[in-house]
């Protein structure tokens, strides 16, 4: 199977987020990886349409410093604008590891503790980044995973500059009457950045492992 199934895959028109901001049955969260700026940006455009999001900062990476500065101003305007903080928890483990509970709850307590002393209201909610195969669909001690076993088949994302194997209409479609919510997880950055640099990264990510 393709992981690219049509035109849709990579469109981060703004009239499209505008139409999925206007379903009524999907949870909007996001993991903020490279570009915060990016962030305040979605969460201004979510609060004008009256949607409140969670968005997951990293504790520590070499794309910003959440404890100071812009990055630190950044996150505090998304929470400014009413929504929720979580971690996104880096196990910087290759796919395959297999990661036991102990240390799976230690890894997201270290990071949320971390990402606290910045004095962000950080919840207990966790996702996270580039994901060891063990951690999906897993639920984690004491801690709300948006990657948990509540949301198999109901989870969409535009990792890596597309959407793959499913688009967010269609699981909209699927899941319509049902009662169930969708999970989407909206990357701010392909969807602020200009055309040019998104196709750039886009490349940059599909090349990686």
């Amino acid at each position: 199977m393709s992981h690219v199934l049509d035109e849709r895959a990579t469109d981060f028109s703004r009239e499209r987020l505008d139409r999925l901001h206007q379903a009524d049955n999907i949870w909007h969260r996001h993991d903020c990886d490279y570009d915060l700026d990016a962030a305040v940006w979605m969460a201004e455009v979510e609060a004008d349409a009256g949607i409140v999001s969670t968005y997951y900062f990293l504790a520590s990476t070499v794309h910003y410093d959440i404890s100071w500065g812009p990055a630190r101003r950044a996150a505090e305007k998304v929470v400014a604008l009413g929504h929720s903080v979580g971690t996104h928890v880096d196990l910087a483990l290759p796919r395959d590891e297999i990661v036991p509970d102990n240390l799976l709850v230690a890894a997201c307590e270290v990071q949320t503790h971390r990402l606290r002393s910045s004095g962000l209201p950080v919840e207990r909610r966790i996702s996270f980044h580039e994901p060891v195969d063990d951690v999906m669909w897993r639920d984690i001690p004491s801690f709300d995973s948006a990657q948990g076993s509540s949301w198999v088949g109901r989870y969409c994302a535009d990792s890596r500059g597309a959407f793959r194997y499913d688009q967010p209409e269609d699981m909209l479609a699927a899941l319509a009457g049902t009662g169930h919510t969708l999970q989407l997880n909206l990357h701010a950055e392909w969807w602020a950045w200009p055309p040019e640099i998104v196709e750039a990264r886009r490349e940059e990510e599909m090349a990686r492992p």
